[in-house]
């Protein structure tokens, strides 16, 4: 009985430890919109520039525009174009949106400073680039799980019809394949979809299985497609450090002393035989 106490013991304190080191799945939303547009605030204030930082439960989301002229995908690869970081990234009561190489002006409706495949050819692509750290500073991997965008394609709202003609949602999301922190030449676009055409709440969620985790994104425009990215949803796992190792308990001095006469006896035994 003894021995069957001490083997379910055992049991327990390995099935605790290894209870203490699964892993913990969270979810984190970040709102792109304009701050007075009920957007999230943690982005210094700013809502006009080349980039913003969100923080949401202790992970940080950087995004930056950018855009893609003359680009080409072979098999899926960004094998050639001009990569650049975009003139504009601002924050609209419908969500993010840039002026590629060239600024643009708010409220122009020839340029309604989206996130468009729409240029002076048919390969110039726009994106929002995503990077992810954790409280500590260090980049971390997440799963992507949700985009909401905003001012999708050709559309009419308030009496008037806006966006590009032509346009629709179609995007693409781009892995940070090379590992090297940005989206450029040699990163892989691994999914395409169409977001519906609404004017500010269109949820596309992921399907999963879709294998979309890395630590640096890009959300970029499909060919004449043309939106705001309004919200972004991922998953991020984590995983405790082990518990320490169980202290050594010394052996009590009755032992010493059994074990140094049991040496004793089996001596006294070789020298009597």
């Amino acid at each position: 009985m003894k021995h069957l106490r001490s083997a379910v013991m055992a049991t327990l304190i390995t099935l605790s430890a290894s209870a203490a080191m699964a892993a913990t799945v969270t979810t984190h939303s970040f709102d792109l919109r304009r701050p007075s547009e009920g957007g999230d605030t943690a982005d210094a204030g700013t809502t006009t520039g080349t980039s913003f930082a969100i923080t949401s439960g202790g992970l940080t989301g950087t995004f930056t525009g950018g855009y893609a002229e003359d680009a080409a995908f072979t098999d899926g690869e960004l094998t050639s174009g001009n990569i650049g970081t975009a003139a504009s990234l601002s924050r609209w009561v419908t969500g993010a949106g840039i002026c590629g190489p060239r600024a643009c002006v708010a409220r122009d409706p020839n340029e309604p400073h989206t996130v468009d495949g729409v240029g002076s050819g048919n390969n110039d692509f726009d994106f929002i680039q995503m990077a992810f750290k954790n409280s500590d500073g260090e980049a971390v991997d997440v799963t992507l799980t949700q985009l909401v965008f905003g001012y999708v394609g050709r559309f009419s709202w308030g009496g008037g019809t806006h966006g590009y003609e032509g346009t629709n949602g179609s995007f693409q999301v781009v892995l940070d394949s090379l590992d090297d922190n940005i989206i450029g030449l040699g990163d892989w676009s691994v999914f395409s979809g169409v977001a519906t055409s609404l004017y500010k709440n269109s949820v596309f969620n992921l399907p999963e299985g879709s294998n979309l985790t890395d630590d640096v994104f890009g959300i970029m425009a499909g060919l004449n497609g043309s939106w705001k990215l309004r919200g972004v949803t991922v998953q991020y796992m984590t995983t405790p450090p082990p518990p320490p190792p169980p202290p050594e308990i010394p052996l009590p001095a009755a032992g010493w002393l059994m074990i140094l006469g049991l040496g004793g006896l089996a001596a006294l035994k070789r020298r009597a035989g």
